[in-house]
């Protein structure tokens, strides 16, 4: 939800126009075993090329309690880079996108969907927290006290006439509610909007309990409840089994994914792509070996729809089987732009030679610009010693968006691979010699973020300025992102003074969001003053959501009083709700957002999109 708010501000404005485990289970990759496949029947080939485009003209169901405004086209861009519509707030969570054509090579949005990756909210929820505070019997009543002040407001707006409040009350009593919350999430499948019963089939899998299990096979089998009417939604079954890949998160059994497996194995009727798609995003969610054999089954076959080989390609990822990864290497260069893409993203985290070979080889006959783009951040994934020296050599050559993503590949690559102190020094020269020569703002954007990857201490005076002077705003919001990755007090203690003085209303929540992660207790009043200063709802909904990031006793308490103040704004209201939630819930949070990490965002059926707004 937050996102996808700050996303419809942001367009609005003028500015820039987990892997598969390693062998085991019952399938052996490059073989289906006993989980038979059954391909599609005969259809018209898939023409060579990029992604197949939703219908233009509709934004699709919103599950989870969003509803998504038309996402940005991106950039156009021939040789030169091209500013996109805008390069969006740094919220913790992934941003809404389109499906990207060819011509979108934008950098922004690969970084809006991975950047949770570098901006984990560092405080864990208090409910897990106090389970190591041993002895400190006041947090616990008081965790108790606030959880119980959930359920109550959460009963009470699940009945609200306002949708999106009765969506978030939903998602949130069902992470936090347990058995209790069982009945109402029943009585949401049933409610007059299409949004609120999705949110209900999410709920159900965050809830974690054999009741709501029971609940979710059903629906994946049937589509309805016995005796509770018709289907509860046209995509009730496929977002039943992503549900069920939720709960395995949060305490369901085996049997779970075993269901799936055999739903998606028979491929009954219409819904047989949207089911398939499902379980490899179930599979994203809870990694199964026995899912592995239909992936790579589904990827290598032709009859399949785009999405749903990307999806399989996706379940692949991170696969140290030789069989997977010669059939990633062969799909990395095949025909189509959007496997292509798929099997980049895919390979980055495979161990081995052979798929660092397969990758350095894409680079060297990819002439794509946005799949390109995806091989250099797969590439930089690797901990092969000296490939940042490609990335310098790229960060020299070529035009100004391949520079822009070599230098998110130097940082992403020095911030996670254990590079000698010689190595990491030549690192942070290479950025800042490319930051002397670059005169596109664009470019200069990600190379602020570069910085702050690699926390280069002599370019942070450049990012401190970038966020104070930056011509757009955009270029200011990244700027206080990076500063959010430097991560030290200075620099932390600075954004919080940019975010108070930042002059535009969707920036100073970027910043918000990117100072809420590190959970320091004293960011607190500026959070809470957020939340009192935007007249408009929306922004105070957002603010609302920043603070169930930042996790600390302060955010518990303005959410508390946000959640039941009568007289704010509805979106206010749903947002602290939601972000009650959040901070409250037991199973792990932001489940979807490390999904979005694997996902090739140019291929999303409008069904699965808004599960990537969710704070599940």
């Amino acid at each position: 939800m937050l996102t996808a708010h700050l996303l419809a501000l942001a367009l609005q404005a003028p500015g820039w126009c987990c892997g598969c485990p390693d062998g085991g289970g019952s399938t052996t990759p490059g073989q289906t075993g006993p989980e038979t496949y059954n391909p599609p029947g005969p259809r018209q080939p898939w023409s060579p090329g990029d992604t197949v485009p939703a219908n233009p003209g509709s934004t699709g169901p919103a599950p989870g309690g969003s509803t998504p405004g038309a996402g940005p086209n991106g950039p156009r861009t021939g040789g030169a880079s091209t500013p996109p519509p805008q390069a969006g707030p740094g919220t913790a969570l992934p941003r809404a996108a389109s499906m990207a054509m060819e011509s979108d090579d934008g950098w922004w949005l690969w970084w809006e969907y991975n950047k949770t990756e570098f901006l984990k909210p560092r405080r864990r929820p208090l409910s897990d927290m106090v389970l190591s505070l041993d002895g400190d019997e006041s947090l616990l009543r008081r965790l108790e006290s606030a959880r119980a002040a959930l359920l109550a407001i959460g009963e009470a707006g699940v009945k609200d006439a306002d949708v999106g409040l009765r969506q978030s009350a939903v998602l949130s009593i069902g992470r936090v509610g347990e058995v209790a919350a069982h009945e109402e999430l029943l009585g949401a499948l049933a409610d007059p909007s299409q949004d609120v019963r999705h949110a209900a089939i999410l709920a159900l899998g965050a809830n974690g309990t054999e009741e709501a299990q029971r609940t979710l096979v059903q629906l994946a089998r049937e589509g309805k409840l016995e005796g509770k009417g018709g289907r509860v939604s046209p995509y009730v079954r496929p977002l039943a089994i992503v549900a069920l890949g939720l709960g395995r998160r949060a305490g369901f059994d085996e049997q779970a994914t075993q269901v799936a497996l055999e739903l998606c194995k028979r491929r009954e009727g219409g819904e047989g792509d949207m089911l398939v798609g499902a379980l490899f995003l179930h599979h994203s969610l809870a990694p199964d070996p026995r899912i592995v054999g239909l992936a790579v089954a589904v990827a290598k076959d032709e009859r399949e729809s785009p999405a749903t080989r990307c999806r399989a390609i996706e379940a692949l990822r991170g696969s140290g089987e030789p069989l997977v990864v010669e059939v990633l290497a062969k799909l990395v260069r095949e025909g189509r732009m959007d496997v292509r893409r798929s099997a980049a993203l895919a390979l980055g985290p495979c161990q081995g030679r052979p798929a660092f070979s397969a990758l350095l080889e894409a680079l060297e006959e990819e002439k794509e610009p946005l799949t390109r783009g995806l091989v250099l951040v797969s590439l930089a994934r690797r901990g092969e010693p000296g490939v940042w020296e490609l990335f310098a050599a790229q960060l020299k050559a070529g035009q100004s968006n391949q520079r822009a993503w070599a230098a998110l590949a130097l940082g992403v690559h020095a911030r996670g691979a254990e590079l000698e102190p010689e190595a990491l020094a030549l690192v942070r020269k290479s950025l800042r010699q490319a930051r002397a020569e670059e005169k596109d703002d664009y470019t200069l954007a990600a190379l602020d973020l570069a910085a702050g990857l690699v926390r280069d201490a002599e370019q942070y005076t450049a990012v401190h300025e970038a966020s104070t002077k930056g011509q757009s705003p955009e270029r200011r919001n990244y700027a206080m992102t990076a500063m959010s990755l430097y991560g030290d007090q200075s620099a932390l203690d600075a954004l919080g003074a940019r975010v108070l003085a930042e002059p535009d209303l969707v920036a100073r929540l970027g910043g918000a969001t990117a100072l809420a992660v590190h959970g320091r207790a004293e960011d607190a009043p500026i959070l809470v003053a957020l939340l009192k200063q935007h007249r408009a709802g929306d922004l105070r909904a957002q603010a609302a959501q920043v603070l169930g990031l930042h996790g600390t006793t302060a955010a518990l308490d303005a959410l508390l009083a946000a959640s039941v103040d009568q007289k704010a704004d509805r979106a206010v209201r749903a947002a602290a709700v939601q972000g009650l939630g959040l901070l409250l819930t037991r199973p792990q949070a932001l489940a979807f957002a490390d999904v979005s990490r694997q996902a090739n965002y140019t291929v999303l059926p409008e069904w699965v999109r808004p599960l990537f707004y969710t704070t599940l």
